[in-house]
Order: structure tokens, then sequence, then C-alpha cells
């Protein structure tokens, strides 16, 4: 699949602006990117990582994909006595 013609120059610019330690600025570009493009799915990950900066983002991002829904009650019903 083709990127999107708005990913590759955004992601340019705000691996620009974080090397100068302008992260509020990169945040807005990106933000920006999201208004004009919302189904970006690099922006999204860049703007995640912007937020959870640190090594433990992957990891932190696996978790969510594999742990179970707290909306899947099937496996945590309460008894129907209760």
């Amino acid at each position: 699949m083709k990127p999107h013609p708005l990913e590759q120059p955004t992601l340019k610019r705000v691996r620009f602006l974080r090397a100068r330690g302008q992260e509020a600025q990169a945040e807005a570009v990106l933000w920006e990117a999201l208004a004009q493009e919302p189904n970006l799915a690099t922006v999204h990950l860049e703007l995640a990582q912007l937020r959870w900066p640190g090594p433990d983002y992957l990891h932190w991002l696996c978790l969510l994909y594999t742990s179970p829904s707290p909306r899947d009650r099937t496996r945590y019903r309460m008894p129907s006595s209760a």
C-alpha cells in the first residue's frame, strides 16, 4: 500500500522539531496533519510516541492490544445469584 502523500513530509518535519527539542510544535504539526486526514496510521503512532516517550511505549502498546477487554464479560461474569 502506498503511503499517503501527507505522511512523509509530516514525519520529516516532526522529527526535525523533536531533534531541536520543540515537542509542542511537533505535536501541533501532527494534529494539523490528522485534521486534514484522520486515517494516517504512522502519524497516529508518532503522536503516541511523542506523548509516551521511552522504551516502555512499545511494551505498553503490545499489552494494550493483547490484553482482554474490560468489556469482555464472558470470562468475568458475576454469579447470577449475586
